[in-house]
């Protein structure tokens, strides 16, 4: 009786230890893949930033290394140095807003003390020219006056 207790009790054991193992792996291939994964999300996001900065301002803006955000406001944003071609070093900010058109992909520009919307990512034609011509947009103002906050 006691040995059938004690062969129940290390059965048990056996399939907790397996599961628990099996989750342990799980685990760790996922963070692996997060990782790894992250390098591309950055450069993809650099890309972005750079397309937007060359719509606007030409080649007067080079895009430089990301910027780690430990800021929980910041969940959708991203930040890069910048420098443009007078010297002037800066942060380029790009952030997912909400708009009339889905969540779309904005562009702040922070020199010092002044941050400027430069534009959205991934829009082009008549709808990026609507959504630029209303640059009074309560949501971009918003998003405007948190990025000191996400940057500092």
């Amino acid at each position: 009786m006691i040995m059938e207790k004690e062969n129940n009790k290390s059965s048990i054991l056996k399939s907790y230890g397996i599961l628990i193992l099996m989750l342990l792996l799980i685990f760790t291939v996922l963070v692996y893949f997060i990782s790894i994964s992250r390098k591309s999300w950055e450069s993809g996001l650099k890309t972005c930033v750079e397309n937007v900065l060359e719509e606007k301002y030409g080649n007067e803006w080079t895009v430089g290394d990301f910027v780690q955000i430990d800021n929980p406001i910041a969940v959708n944003a991203a930040c890069y140095r910048i420098k443009n071609s007078e010297g002037i070093n800066g942060r380029a900010v790009i952030i997912k807003i909400a708009t009339y058109y889905g969540p779309v992909s904005a562009v702040y520009i922070s020199t010092g003390e002044s941050v400027s919307f430069v534009g959205f990512s991934s829009l082009h034609g008549r709808i990026a020219e609507t959504m630029m011509s209303n640059k009074k947009d309560k949501k971009i103002l918003y998003w405007q006056d948190k990025i000191p906050q996400i940057i500092k």
